[in-house]
């Protein structure tokens, strides 16, 4: 299968090789090799990394709308806010429910709801609504210019069952592509999710608004080493267990699916027609 470009994150970075800590503890920071994902200080300044002279830019007034399950007070949410809002020719709408309202998955309420202004965690511009996530998906497509993009992340589940994915099912319905950011572990590396956010809306921008559908990136947890990726890859069989992590593993692929992906300890980006739980 296609990987995307190795090495792409020394490119972002020519001039400092930062570390990653290892995502649900476990194991100190390690010197990063290029491929390496980055960590911690580096999430500030992931908006302003340069994109190389060979990446097509965005197209221009791109809209992405970011929301998370976890409500508008979530790490995750800010996280993934505060990589995209410094993205050239984009515009970012930040919308997501009042509460944690992960066990909500198929609820929906009566009647109109009217956003409330709000700030995430940092502080970055949102609107809330008292709803749940089929909510948002609503008040986000109610009017007819809606977003090019819905972002839903950073989510600790994302599988088949849970409100991100029944969320993103709505959405694409309604002709909009969803990207899903799912990262895994008790004490997820933000940092690391976010440039490999950013990495994923530098190179393969194109492939998520192809067309309407669920795109799901994955960063798996760690318990030594770093992870590395993204590579694009296939889905793997909902009915297969998750692998062991090997975060140390010296495999680089090309990988045939999510799980060989993950079991050498790399973050993955794949089309999905339905969720699974990550490692």
């Amino acid at each position: 299968m296609r990987q995307l470009a190795r090495g792409v994150l020394a490119t972002l970075m020519p001039a400092v090789v930062l570390s990653m800590a290892a995502c649900g503890g476990g194991g100190g920071p390690e010197q990063a090799s290029p491929d390496e994902a980055l960590d911690g200080a580096a999430l500030a300044a992931a908006s302003e990394i340069s994109t190389p002279d060979e990446v097509v830019p965005g197209p221009a007034s791109l809209t992405i709308a970011v929301t998370s399950p976890e409500g508008v007070d979530s790490p995750g949410l800010d996280a993934a806010v505060s990589v995209l809002v410094g993205r050239p020719d984009t515009r970012v709408e930040v919308l997501a429910p009042a509460a944690d309202v992960s066990a909500d998955v198929d609820g929906r309420t009566e009647g109109a709801l009217a956003p409330v202004d709000a700030t995430t965690m940092t502080g970055h511009a949102a609107d809330v609504v008292n709803g749940s996530m089929l909510d948002v998906v609503d008040v986000l497509l109610g009017d007819a210019d809606g977003p090019d993009l819905l972002v839903i992340g950073f989510v600790s589940r994302a599988d088949d069952s849970s409100a991100s994915m029944s969320a993103a099912r709505e959405a694409v319905a309604r002709g909009v592509s969803v990207l899903v950011v799912d990262v895994g572990g008790d004490d997820p590396d933000l940092g690391g999710a976010g440039l490999l956010l950013s990495t994923v809306a530098d190179f393969d921008l194109d492939a998520l608004l192809a067309e309407p559908g669920i795109h799901v990136l994955t960063v798996p947890a760690c318990v030594a080493g770093t992870v590395r990726g993204p590579v694009a890859v296939d889905e793997s069989s909902a009915d297969e267990p998750a692998p062991p992590i090997d975060c140390t593993s010296p495999d680089v692929g090309p990988f045939d699916d999510e799980h060989e992906a993950w079991a050498a300890g790399h973050a993955t980006l794949a089309a999905r027609g339905s969720g699974h739980a990550i490692p």
